[in-house]
């Protein structure tokens, strides 16, 4: 997990190897933070530091009661989460949510469709529909589109 453009809270480059990736190929994710919300790049800083972790341990990992290094899979990451949500009287959810509640964030705060595919290694249009609050999202992308048309006259 390296800091990009020398900016300690800035964006990150991720290294996922290949068995975490569609393919057979190592590949990249980059972290970068939002403006006004919980600031990810920070979160993941805070989450190496705590855990002591170094450049070679699973970004997913930490120490246990005891110290030792373990890793947070997917599965007792969601079994966690579930267990929470249910508590609370939400119902459960699946991994593919986020993946959505993120395309829709993205989309809702005027990041252009094209741009969310490819952060989310969406291999078609599909992604489309999986979109949530259309009403947001539509009224954010034409009232862009009408202010490039005046800025343009």
């Amino acid at each position: 997990m390296k800091p990009l453009l020398g900016n300690k809270y800035g964006a990150l480059n991720v290294f996922l190897p290949s068995i975490k990736t569609a393919g057979d190929r190592d590949d990249h994710a980059h972290i970068t933070p939002w403006p006004h919300v919980l600031n990810a790049t920070k979160a993941a800083h805070r989450h190496v530091k705590d855990n002591d972790l170094s450049q070679s341990d699973p970004f997913t990992a930490y120490r246990d009661e005891h110290g030792d290094i373990k890793v947070l899979t997917r599965s007792k990451f969601m079994a966690m989460c579930n267990r929470i949500w249910t508590r609370e009287e939400y119902g459960r959810f699946t991994g593919h949510s986020f993946h959505i509640g993120r395309t829709t964030f993205l989309l809702s705060n005027g990041v252009d469709t094209e741009t969310v595919k490819r952060c989310g290694r969406w291999k078609s249009s599909a992604f489309t529909r999986y979109w949530q609050d259309l009403h947001t999202i539509s009224k954010v992308h034409i009232d862009r589109v009408h202010a490039h048309c005046n800025l343009s006259h």
